[in-house]
């Protein structure tokens, strides 16, 4: 069952038990993709969990304002694009939600995913994520994977849970995606000042910047859920795409059009050099994240 008058800011209100005081689990869909909604409708219900769509900005609502608000220098950053940078701000308001709604932690995913079994197991019900990870800590918990080979660490102090492990974060591949994730509201404060920090020149897509820049920054734990319980559709039906997205579409065209290649310094040449024997040490630790 379904409640439209929850709030006037969102389109749909997935009524649960108690989950008009508990949830924390945030879907971002613009209002107009009514396919979308009603997929992640279908494949929320199936494992009963909770959840709220929230309204995406858009290049046409919203998005100057939330730059402005939030990280002005975005405005500047020509190397992004429309799609990219109202992505971007989508996430960055959830972020604020997080703090304005007093909640201990949000669960973030974008209206393109399919979750794995027992996902309802780890989205109905935090007490997990509560007793694993210390809450005042910027903790980042990515629960989705793009299928691609990336590094990462066992985290052997973490117990698993449902037969799932949690994996630390490393250098090496950018970790791509930002469907799926859980931050705790001390992350959100962290995040929120971090990118107020960031340069025209120095800002990314959002995903570049929490699961490749954050890999440097020892403030931020970066962990993930292996196997991931969510994938998006277009990483998982690669020949058999139903929910393609406009992002990337609009992305390849602007690189396209617009090439974006950063100035490299006689430091960044050497550095290269110096830096190959470990780059394909990396490049040979990597491996897939599988969706189960």
């Amino acid at each position: 069952m379904y409640n439209s008058d929850f709030n006037n800011n969102y389109a749909e209100y997935c009524v649960f038990k108690d989950c008009r005081l508990n949830n924390v689990n945030y879907v971002i869909s613009l209002p107009t993709a009514v396919s979308r909604r009603q997929h992640i409708r279908n494949v929320f219900q199936q494992q009963n969990v909770p959840f709220e769509f929230f309204d995406a900005i858009s290049p046409d609502i919203g998005l100057n304002a939330a730059i402005d608000r939030f990280v002005p220098n975005l405005q500047q950053a020509e190397h992004l694009t429309a799609g990219e940078k109202s992505c971007f701000m989508s996430h960055v308001s959830l972020w604020q939600k997080c703090l304005d709604d007093n909640l201990p932690y949000i669960a973030i995913f974008e209206d393109d995913i399919l979750l794995g079994e027992n996902a309802g197991d780890f989205l109905s019900d935090y007490q997990w994520f509560e007793s694993r990870f210390d809450l005042f800590r910027p903790i980042i918990l990515k629960l989705e994977t793009a299928l691609g080979k990336t590094n990462f660490k066992p985290l052997h102090h973490i117990d698993a849970y449902k037969s799932r492990q949690f994996m630390r974060l490393t250098a090496g591949r950018a970790h791509i995606g930002m469907a799926g994730y859980i931050i705790s509201q001390a992350t959100a404060k962290a995040l929120l000042r971090y990118i107020k920090t960031l340069s025209a020149q120095t800002l990314k897509a959002i995903d570049l910047i929490l699961f490749d820049d954050l890999l440097k920054n020892p403030d931020f734990q970066l962990v993930q859920l292996y196997p991931a319980i969510c994938v998006q559709d277009s990483f998982y039906n690669k020949n058999n795409v139903t929910l393609l997205s406009s992002l990337e579409v609009e992305r390849a065209h602007f690189k396209k059009v617009r090439p974006y290649t950063k100035p490299k310094s006689l430091f960044d040449v050497v550095r290269k050099i110096v830096t190959t024997p470990y780059r394909k040490y990396l490049k040979f630790q990597r491996r897939i994240v599988p969706f189960k």
